[in-house]
This record gives structure tokens, sequence and C-alpha cells, in this order.
């Protein structure tokens, strides 16, 4: 069904394609939300379509998609594209063209930034309807975007309204809707990667199937197999070691598409049969982020083994280094040495990385230092709690990211927080859980959400496996 420029030649004679609706996706490939509407249309060409409806993207210069109308003479015209407008993050807009010549300027302009590569929605408005190419039956589907910045993937902004643009699509082609259900079975998107990868097969709770097509056409599209290594995987992940604690943990990466972001966390057992249990938060999204938080993380883990661990310390030597590579500036952390034998523990932090204890019978308490400078902000001492984990507590770490869903402030989200987790059932894989959806769920989010659950076996001095997600 997709024809490319160059494959049709207008002319005296020429035979036209028969195309009675061209819908067409305008996108910035790596520009997250500026390419979602090269992304929706990538998705609407794996539909069925009847006849004479030509669907393909038109994210190429802006005088070789008027070519391309000229070529196929539609009958009507149906864009889809992302321009920031001032509204709601996610909103949609939709209007008929106006096919009044646009000002010589914006021709100009759209010719200039066709030169230099560059396709949008705006461009490529004004140079078509400068030559008269759109017909009068011209409808736009307009998107405003959340996260503009560089990187794959797209805001869950966006991902909210797809559903919403395939029934405007339906309603704009018309006389289409039982074709349009013949979607392609879930998976047929992900084809050809291993049975082993992490999105092949993979499904996302309570979404409606054309979100769900979509994630996967993202995850295939983005090709984010890089950055899924820098999923919060312990060291005792790898390494097999065995230690009296059980853990559980819950992430989601702010934005569809996204495999990965830059909340993570590590359990590094010791020498001494203490375990170091550490919660990040590094700035960006996406593999930008994740970049950062592997080699923050190699650094948490390398003054982790010293003999002087403490957290104090260990957070102090962060900032140095922070402070002498710029390596992970303006992350977040928390930092807990646990001792499992006795319970005794001592917890450090820079930025704003809570936790809270659950003790059972509806009872729960916050903990930790509190909000602190961001790594690489001070030269000064950090402070450090000293707690006692008996085996019947429950104890979460979490990122700023979890309490802020749902639009929340940090205190209303650790209330929130520390609700749910009085509320939890004992099982620790259900806590956390619980936990998780409570305060994240389907919220609206504009960062990455991590919770870890942490419990000690109840006998400590056994050293039996710890239990990892």
């Amino acid at each position: 069904m997709r024809v490319h420029p160059g494959q049709l030649t207008a002319g005296p004679g020429a035979a036209q394609p028969a195309c009675h609706t061209l819908v067409g996706g305008l996108g910035t490939p790596g520009l997250r939300d500026l390419d979602f509407g090269r992304q929706v249309v990538h998705y609407l060409e794996n539909l069925e379509w009847p006849k004479g409806v030509v669907v393909e993207d038109l994210s190429y210069a802006a005088h070789l998609v008027l070519d391309r109308v000229q070529e196929l003479r539609p009958a009507k015209v149906v864009l889809i594209g992302v321009a920031a407008r001032g509204g709601s993050p996610g909103s949609l807009r939709r209007y008929r063209i106006d096919l009044t010549p646009p000002p010589p300027a914006q021709v100009h302009q759209g010719l200039s930034a066709a030169g230099g590569g560059t396709a949008d929605l705006d461009h490529t408005l004004a140079v078509v309807r400068h030559w008269g190419a759109f017909p009068s039956d011209t409808t736009i589907v307009e998107v405003e975007p959340a996260d503009c910045s560089f990187g794959p993937g797209f805001s869950e902004e966006l991902g909210e309204c797809i559903e919403s643009i395939v029934d405007l699509v339906r309603e704009e082609v018309g006389g289409v809707d039982e074709v349009l259900d013949e979607a392609l079975p879930v998976g047929a998107l992900v084809a050809g990667l291993p049975t082993d990868h992490p999105t092949a097969g993979s499904r996302l709770d309570d979404v409606s199937p054309e979100l769900e097509q979509m994630v996967e056409h993202a995850r295939l599209h983005e090709r984010l197999r890089q950055g899924e290594p820098h999923r919060g995987e312990s060291v005792l992940g790898r390494t097999g070691e065995r230690v009296p604690l059980s853990v559980e943990a819950r992430s989601r990466p702010y934005g569809v598409g996204l495999g990965t972001g830059g909340d993570w966390y590590d359990i590094i057992p010791r020498a001494d049969g203490s375990v170091g249990v550490v919660v990040g938060d590094a700035p960006g999204r996406g593999t930008e982020a994740a970049a950062i938080m592997s080699e923050l993380r190699a650094a948490v883990r390398a003054y982790a083994v010293l003999d002087d661990d403490r957290p104090g310390r260990l957070v102090e030597r962060l900032d140095r280094f922070v402070s002498a590579t710029s390596i992970g500036q303006g992350s977040a952390l928390a930092y807990l040495h646990l001792e499992p034998a006795s319970g005794r523990g001592w917890m450090s932090s820079a930025g704003e990385c809570p936790s809270v204890m659950s003790t059972g019978g509806g009872h729960a308490r916050l903990i930790g230092p509190g909000a602190s400078p961001l790594l690489g902000a001070t030269r000064g001492d950090r402070p450090e709690l000293e707690l006692d984990v008996s085996p019947e507590a429950t104890l979460f770490l979490f990122t700023a990211g979890a309490a802020r869903a749902g639009g929340r402030s940090l205190g209303e989200g650790v209330e929130y927080l520390r609700c749910a987790a009085a509320r939890g059932p004992r099982p620790l894989g259900a806590m956390c859980d619980h936990v998780f959806s409570a305060c994240v769920g389907r919220s609206r989010r504009n960062d990455d959400a991590l919770v870890v659950a942490l419990r000690l076996d109840p006998d400590a001095a056994s050293h039996r496996g710890v239990s990892l997600p």
C-alpha cells in the first residue's frame, strides 16, 4: 500500500493512482513527541483499509510532500501531526485546513526547513498550501506535545489519545468501521525479535488493543534493546550470592516505547555479611538517563565494598565524584547499610528518595533523613540515620517519581505511600504490587517511578538465599 516519492511519475497522460483519501503522518525521528504523528501512521499502515485509501508516512521534505500529493490527487486528506500551541499535553485538535495561501515568509521558512532536513507539520502545510495541492476536504488532526527533547519513544499523555485518533480517522474516512477492526494480532509488530527479548510477546495490563500494539511498535521502531540491560538488576541477580533478605521491586519508565530510564536500585553483598541497598534517580529520561545511571551505579558499587562503608561517608564520596566528573550531576539517591543478623541499619541520602517502614497491624511510618541537596550540590557532611529493622517489618525505598504520580506533592505522595504500606497484604510480592498500584497505577506522571520492598528473613542468622524479582 505504501508508495514512496519518485515511484510514480505525473505528467500529461500519465495514469493517476486511484486515491480517494490520503491519510498521512508527519513527525521528526528522534524528537520524542514530535515524532508521534509518524509513529501513529506506521501503526495505521498495518490495518486493513478499503480500496482508494492510501496511508503513509509523509515525514520528508515539504516539497517532496507537495510532489506526492500532486501525484495522488486525493479527493480527501487527513494529516496527523504534533504542534505546540500552548494547550494541555495530549490534547487533540481537529480542524479543516485554511486553503488561503500563507504569507511568503512562511513559505520561505518551509522551504528553508526542507533544505535543512526538517519536516514538521507547520512547514509542510505552508509549502503545500502555497501551491494549492490540498483538496478543500482536508482535515488536520493535531496533538499537543508534552516532551520535545531528543530521544526515543513518546510521552504517556500522547499514548492516552491514540484510541481517539483512530476514532477520528475512522470518522473522517467514513464507512470502513468493519474493515478497520481487523487489526494485526498482538505481537505481529515485534515479529523477528528473539523469543527471550524483553518486548517479544509482552503485554500491558488494562490497555486497549490499539494502545498495546502501538506500544509494541514504538519499542520495535526505536530499537531500545541497548537500554534494556539498564533495568534495576542487582549485583545479587548475577552473582547468586546468598543473604537473608527478600527483595521485590516494581518500576515503570516514563513514556511509551521506553524500556528503561533513570530510576534504579541495587543490592550489594559485602564480605562481612552486611548488605548495601541503594535506590537512585538519575536526571533525564530514556536511554540518556540510563547511561548516566549506569556510570553512577558503578561508582556506588566501588565505594560500597570498602571496609569503611558507611552511608554518610559513601554519599560524601559520591558528591566528590560527581563534582569532579559531572557524571550524575543532579541525581538523587538513598543508600542503606544493613546488618541482617542484628537488624541494625544506617541510611543517608541525597535529593528526594524517601522511605517508609511498615511494621504490620496497620502501622507504617516515614523514615530517612528527609530531602537534602542533590548529588554534587554540596561538599558538606551528609546526615546519617540509624534504624532497627525487625523480621516483621517491611522497608520501602522509592523515588520521587512514585510519590509525585498523579500530580501529588512530595509530602502528599509520601503520605499516600505510607497509608498504602500500612494496608498492604503480608506476602512481600503482593504487598509491593499493592503499594505500587495504589501510588502509581495508571496515574498521570512526568517521571520514572520505582518502589523497592525489603524484608529480613525470619531467621537472619541462617543466611537463607535472597529472593529477587
